[in-house]
């Protein structure tokens, strides 16, 4: 994919608004979550355990942004996630136990890829990850 060209102002302006939404969708949330259930446990009242899943949905929604921020273009919640199937490894171990006797274990890892496209301006990101079967 070929990046846009994107200049300095742009950049400052998405990392401003990032870090506000962060703000506002991650650590205030969360923290407000943390004081309800507190005062759940503390009063066993209902109405403290439903704002506190209330707060809790919030801070959810603030961590799914915050895994879509380009790290080109620092704009929230612009990276589009695709997973591509990759290859499976099959690694073959010998042991050998006190008897002399050989014996064939497999373990299977499969690595699969994340491949992030931001719609802003088309930066392409890959993540590997490993998986074992």
């Amino acid at each position: 994919m070929n990046d846009k060209k994107i200049t300095e102002r742009t950049i400052k302006n998405n990392k401003k608004e990032t870090m506000q939404k962060r703000i506002f969708l991650l650590y205030v949330p969360g923290t407000i979550a943390i004081v309800f259930a507190i005062a759940y446990i503390m009063t066993q009242n209902m109405t403290f355990l439903w704002l506190f899943g209330l707060f809790s949905f919030i801070t959810i929604f603030g961590i799914d942004g915050n895994s879509k921020v380009c790290e080109n273009c620092h704009k929230w919640g612009s990276v589009n996630w695709t997973l591509e199937k990759g290859k499976e490894q099959v690694q073959e171990i010998i042991t050998e136990n006190a008897f002399g006797k050989r014996q064939k274990t497999y373990k299977k890892t499969k690595y699969n890829n994340k491949i992030g496209i931001c719609k802003c301006c088309k930066h392409k990101i890959v993540k590997e990850t490993k998986q074992r079967i």
